[in-house]
C-alpha cells in the first residue's frame, strides 16, 4: 500500500510506503493538537513503513532529526512540473497582456501563490509590500480565499491588491507570467511547487531560505532570509524596478533549466522502485 500523506492507517498488515511531504504540522504548527496529531501519525509511520519518501533532501534530514526514522528508510523522490507549464515554456506576451487586462492586474506585482496557512509567509509579504508603493500583489491558490487571508489583505492596507482566486493551469501560467516576480515568503516548506512552475514558464522568482526551497530553486532564483522584511523588501523592489534586462534574462534562463529538470515521470519511476524495494522485503 502507498500512502501518500503520512496517515497511516492502523493495523494495516501490508507492506507500506508513506510520503511525508513535510513536517510542518510539527515545525510550525497551527496548534498544539496539530503537533500532537502529528507527532502521533509520524509514530505510526516510524514502525510500520517500510520505506518513507520525501520530496527533498530537507524533509529527508528533518524525517530522521524529528520522527526517528532511520537514513536508510528514506529515499527522496523530487515532486514534478506539470506538463502544462514544463512543456509549454514562456508565454506569448500578447495572452499575458491580455490576461492581466481582463482580471485587472496592477502593474508591476507580484504574485504569491498559496494555501493560506501561517507557514507561507504572508504576514512578512504584506509587510514588505507596505515599504514599496507602487508594486501591487496578487495572490492565488486554493487556500488564498481563506478568512485569515482576507482578514490580512484587509488589514494590510495595501491600495492594490487583487485577489484571482485558485487558477486552472492555464490562467495560472499567465499570471506566472505577466508578475514581476513570484515570491515564496515561506518560513518552512517542504518543496515549493509554485517556485518551479513559475521557472518553467519564465517568471522570475524571489523565495526565502526556509526548508527546501533553496534546495529546489538552486541558482534559478533570489534567496532571502526567511523571516526577514528587509531583504526581502529590497529583493521585490529591485525585481519591479531596478533589475537591468539582462540579468533578469539570465535569471529566467537558469529557471527554465532548472525547471527542466523536474519531469514528473522521473519521480514516478523513483516511487516505482521504492514500492518493488518494499515488496521485497523491509529496507
Amino acid at each position: 500500500m502507498h500512502v501518500p500523506h503520512y496517515v497511516l492507517p492502523i493495523g494495516l498488515r501490508s507492506p507500506a510506503v508513506v510520503t511525508v511531504h513535510d513536517l510542518i504540522h510539527v515545525r510550525v504548527p497551527r496548534t498544539p493538537l496539530h503537533a500532537l496529531y502529528a507527532r502521533a501519525m509520524l509514530g505510526v509511520v516510524r514502525r510500520h513503513a517500510r520505506i518513507v519518501l520525501a520530496p527533498s533532501a530537507a524533509v529527508a534530514r528533518v524525517l530522521t532529526d524529528i520522527a526517528g526514522i532511520a537514513p536508510d528508510r528514506v529515499r527522496v523522490v523530487p515532486n514534478g512540473v506539470a506538463d502544462a507549464f514544463l512543456a509549454t515554456g514562456p508565454a506569448p506576451a500578447s495572452e499575458v497582456a491580455a490576461f492581466v487586462a481582463r482580471r485587472a492586474l496592477p502593474t508591476p506585482y507580484v504574485l504569491n501563490v498559496t494555501n493560506g496557512l501561517p507557514h507561507k509567509g504572508l504576514d512578512v509579504l504584506l509587510r514588505s509590500l507596505r515599504a514599496i508603493p507602487g508594486l501591487g500583489l496578487a495572490i492565488a491558490g486554493a487556500g488564498s480565499g481563506r478568512a485569515s487571508v482576507r482578514r490580512a489583505l484587509a488589514r494590510s492596507g495595501l491600495p492594490a491588491v487583487v485577489e484571482l482566486g485558485e487558477l486552472g493551469d492555464e490562467e495560472l501560467r499567465l499570471a506566472y507570467a505577466g508578475s514581476a516576480a513570484v515570491v515564496v515568503p515561506s518560513r518552512d516548506e517542504g518543496f515549493g511547487l509554485p517556485a518551479l512552475e513559475a521557472m518553467a514558464v519564465g517568471a522570475p522568482v524571489v523565495v526565502s531560505d526556509a526548508g527546501a526551497l533553496p534546495e529546489v530553486v538552486g541558482d534559478a532564483a533570489v534567496v532571502v532570509p526567511a523571516g526577514s522584511v528587509a531583504c526581502l523588501t529590497g529583493a521585490l523592489y529591485r525585481m519591479a524596478f531596478e533589475i537591468q534586462p539582462t540579468e533578469r534574462e539570465g535569471l529566467i534562463q537558469r529557471g527554465l533549466t532548472r525547471a527542466r529538470q523536474f519531469p514528473w515521470d522521473r519521480s514516478a519511476r523513483a516511487t516505482c522502485a521504492a514500492l518493488e524495494q518494499a515488496l521485497r522485503g523491509p529496507a
